[in-house]
């Protein structure tokens, strides 16, 4: 492992897969139906969660570049629309998903262990909504599950995304499998 070399401030940021898809709008029309950070930042699947750190850029792309350098570019599926908790609208990943988890488990060691938590199951997914109550989210879960689109995408980079307090983000950095 480098050096760590803090930065000035504490910074929430998250990192991330953004999967380059044919037919995207499809999924963004969703998102802006049912999601309410979807004009925020582009479709996505998490692989670490947002985290509040004083890690330098440096030191971020480092540890992820360490851990993508074990990876090879892989063929990501998705398809089918389903729900958890009342609460999240999912698009399931059909292929890929081995890839997915073990990049996931290999983020979340050195600089970023701290930051692990066993609070639920990680499974990947791209969120396509989030919503408030019962009544909604049944409905938007009928509604949502109308997507029948098969999405498929050759994934070759990981991502750190920087959130800002206002709610807005940037991309800080990516690196390539």
């Amino acid at each position: 492992m480098g050096n760590e070399r803090k930065s000035e401030a504490v910074i929430r940021r998250a990192i991330v897969l953004f999967p380059k898809l044919a037919q995207r709008e499809r999924i963004q029309q969703l998102r802006q139906a049912y999601d309410p950070v979807a004009s925020l930042i582009p479709p996505h699947i998490t692989l670490v969660f947002p985290f509040e750190s004083a890690i330098s850029t440096e030191d971020l792309s480092w540890h992820m570049s360490s851990v993508a350098q074990q990876f090879r570019p892989f063929t990501l599926s998705l398809r089918g629309i389903t729900g958890q908790t009342n609460e999240y609208l999912f698009l399931n990943v059909k292929g890929g998903n081995d890839q997915i988890i073990a990049l996931h488990d290999q983020l979340y060691t050195g600089v970023l262990a701290p930051y692990l938590t066993a609070q639920e199951t990680y499974f990947p997914h791209l969120t396509v909504g989030r919503l408030g109550n019962t009544t909604t989210f049944a409905e938007a879960l009928r509604q949502a599950q109308s997507l029948t689109t098969s999405f498929e995408t050759e994934v070759s980079e990981i991502s750190a995304y920087r959130l800002e307090p206002d709610g807005n983000g940037q991309v800080e950095c990516h690196v390539k499998l």
